[in-house]
């Protein structure tokens, strides 16, 4: 299991944990970043925003937010 900042573009992993505050888990899940949630990386140049297709919406996450987000690969 790795922060979601540390995945390459094109790769599809699935959420384990999300590790932050109340307000951030919130929003994240409101926009489908939920347990065992599919996320393909659209876009990640490791020293900006990551890009990320999550429930068939494209949403930009900064690295400080990507790196709450725990994931893994099947």
């Amino acid at each position: 299991m790795v922060p979601l900042n540390t995945i390459g573009s094109g790769e599809i992993v699935y959420i384990k944990s999300l590790n932050g505050g109340k307000k951030f888990i919130q929003r994240v899940s409101d926009l489908g970043f939920t347990i065992d949630a599919e996320i393909r990386v659209v876009e990640n140049s490791f020293c900006g925003p990551i890009m990320v297709v999550v429930k068939e919406s494209k949403i930009g996450l900064g690295p400080g937010e990507a790196s709450k987000i725990i994931v893994y690969q099947k």
